[in-house]
């Protein structure tokens, strides 16, 4: 592991959306990691108007584009006054990007947005190493 990141990094996405615009952010990681944890927050306004798509990128024209969180229903995540937290295991490549991808459906209003991405830099393939090794030492 790089000296130049501590175990855990919280990345920040926020910004205003103006109205029927869609706005992208992304964030290069410089090495392995693993999304552990997404929090999207919706500020009171919007009623359901923002729809929020939080993703990984390999930025190559392979195109791998993973959504981090599991949709049911719709294919973002949406709110007003509200505040989603949500689980995830999504191992990040040196050089690929994290990103969120936020539009804005309402016509006339723009909106606020704050996403959070917790990147654990032990995660991938460390984080499975560890686990062995600690399983094994539970052994004896």
């Amino acid at each position: 592991m790089s000296e130049t990141h501590e175990r855990r990094e919280s990345v920040r996405f926020a910004g205003n959306v103006n109205p029927g615009d869609t706005e992208t952010e992304t964030f290069e990681v410089s090495e392995d990691c693993t999304v552990e944890e997404v929090k999207v927050r919706f500020y009171q306004g919007p009623r359901l108007s923002l729809h929020v798509v939080p993703f990984v990128e390999d930025g190559t024209d392979r195109g791998r584009r993973v959504e981090l969180v599991n949709f049911r229903g719709k294919e973002y995540v949406d709110g007003d006054n509200d505040l989603w937290v949500f689980d995830a295991s999504e191992g990040v490549e040196d050089g690929e990007v994290v990103g969120v991808e936020v539009e804005n459906t309402d016509g006339s209003n723009g909106y606020d947005y704050a996403v959070d991405m917790t990147l654990d830099y032990a995660g991938g393939t460390e984080r499975a190493a560890v686990g062995i090794v600690e399983r094994v030492a539970g052994w004896f």
